[in-house]
């Protein structure tokens, strides 16, 4: 779990570098969906939290987060995402497996999209999502962690 969340922060912070908290007055928004809110889910979104607070961005100074439990429904999710696609968000990270489905069948028919992480997937393979943890990821997923 801990290595998890590593790779989650080196891609987010990098991803987040580009801006600089101490750079900018602008607004980075992230839009968390969690599969469910319960461990392990919960765990990953503190941590983020957390450590974003470390880095100089917090809710009010220049983070903005919109959090959606999709209690474990995979259309919640697609749903979830139509609504929010014209809401400029920066990053879109997808926390569990049924948050991923839902997220791959969004993508089917929209190709214009903020950076998408996920994380919490039991088995990403089998989704389609990537084709092996030793290559990139394609089908509109900029990162795993």
């Amino acid at each position: 779990m801990n290595k998890i969340i590593i790779y989650f922060f080196i891609f987010l912070f990098h991803t987040i570098s580009v801006y600089g908290a101490d750079q900018t007055k602008r607004i980075f928004k992230i839009l968390i969906l969690d599969s469910q809110q319960i461990s392990p889910y919960t765990e990953v979104k503190e941590a983020t939290l957390n450590h974003l607070a470390e880095l100089g961005y917090s809710r009010d100074k220049n983070l903005e987060l919109e959090t959606i439990n999709i209690g474990n429904f995979s259309g919640a999710t697609e749903n979830t995402l139509k609504s929010f696609k014209d809401q400029n968000y920066d990053l879109y990270f997808v926390n569990g497996t049924t948050a991923l489905q839902g997220t791959l069948e969004f993508l089917k028919n929209h190709t214009q999209h903020p950076p998408i992480i996920f994380a919490n997937v039991t088995d990403p393979i089998g989704l389609g999502a990537i084709n092996a943890f030793n290559k990139s990821p394609s089908k509109g997923i900029t990162a795993r962690i």
